[in-house]
């Protein structure tokens, strides 16, 4: 099946479906990469102890661009993970690994503990991998990790996020 010339341009819908093209032929033109699907969110420490509890999220992903969207998880940090200011809190799960770029987006935490001047949190890609790590920030001071013993255990820690990031996949 083929669809051509919509003023002047054209949709390929042939059986060899290569994925729609806007402006041009060219590979860069072509939309030949969506995909929608969930994913699960597990909070870990930098020594790779997993959480004991985790969240399905869903994520849409268009060509190298992924959205990741998940619902509120409580508890987040369970008894198995390292209480240590030197361990770095680690969100795990990507659907897709991220490039070596940060993310974007809006991430609400309950029960964070903030050091002074601190006041921001934003997810933050370290290298490439399948995970984020949480950021405080503010004016005037050096930025920081959220640590596993920054979050007060207990029903009243939670997390709820969506983020946009980079792929290679």
């Amino acid at each position: 099946m083929a669809l051509s010339k919509i003023q002047s341009e054209s949709v390929n819908l042939a059986d060899d479906f290569a994925g729609i093209h806007f402006g041009g032929t060219a590979d860069a033109n072509a939309l030949d990469d969506y995909e929608e699907g969930t994913w699960t969110l597990t909070p870990a420490d930098s020594s790779g102890n997993n959480s004991s509890t985790t969240i399905d999220g869903k994520y849409t992903k268009i060509g190298n661009v992924v959205h990741v969207w998940c619902p509120t998880i409580t508890n987040m940090v369970t008894s198995n993970m390292v209480q240590s200011t030197s361990e770095i809190l680690r969100m795990t799960g990507l659907p897709f690994a991220a490039t070596n770029a940060n993310f974007v987006g809006s991430i609400n935490m309950n029960n964070l503990t903030f050091d002074t001047g601190k006041s921001q949190i934003s997810a933050v890609s370290v290298g490439s991998g399948n995970y984020f790590r949480i950021m405080k920030q503010g004016s005037g001071v050096n930025v920081a990790f959220a640590t596993p013993s920054d979050c007060t255990s207990g029903n009243t820690d939670f997390i709820n996020l969506t983020i946009t990031y980079i792929t290679d996949s």
